[in-house]
């Protein structure tokens, strides 16, 4: 037999003593977590200690310039389908594929309008990719660069 006041397990919906408060909820500047266009990683804010943050439509673009197509199992048409050489045809080549890697945002979804792309080569068979782009869901003017 219990004493008086003891409730074996499960008796009490909310268990045994006192709730503790929950703690506050971090303020700041809300979006998606800033991704660093040249590591990948996410970036930690140094005044607030928090994830950085980026808007989201920045962020989706991003991804689709920073994927490699068909390396995503989950979404398997995401991504930039890079030319395999460096040739004449390089800089056509790469922006047919980023404006087939922002189909979904700039056709389907009707996110953005891309307003230009620019292919710059450098050295070692790298090539920098800048995509400026109006965000339609704030309707500003906003600019991604990639090294790919």
């Amino acid at each position: 037999m219990l004493g008086a006041g003891v409730q074996s397990a499960g008796v009490s919906p909310a268990g045994v003593g006192e709730p503790e408060a929950a703690p506050l909820v971090p303020s700041g500047p809300t979006g998606c977590r800033y991704i660093n266009p040249a590591t990948g990683d996410y970036q930690i804010n140094g005044a607030t200690g928090h994830f950085a943050q980026m808007p989201p439509v920045r962020q989706r673009v991003l991804i689709a310039l920073l994927t490699e197509l068909g390396s995503s199992t989950v979404l398997p048409d995401l991504g930039t389908m890079r030319p395999r050489k460096m040739g004449d045809r390089f800089e056509a080549e790469m922006t047919g594929a980023v404006h087939a890697a922002l189909r979904q945002l700039t056709e389907v979804e009707q996110l953005i309008v891309v307003n230009f792309v620019a292919i710059e080569r450098g050295m070692g068979g790298r090539a920098r990719v800048t995509v400026d782009y109006e965000d339609l869901t704030t309707s500003q003017s906003e600019r991604v660069g990639v090294t790919v």
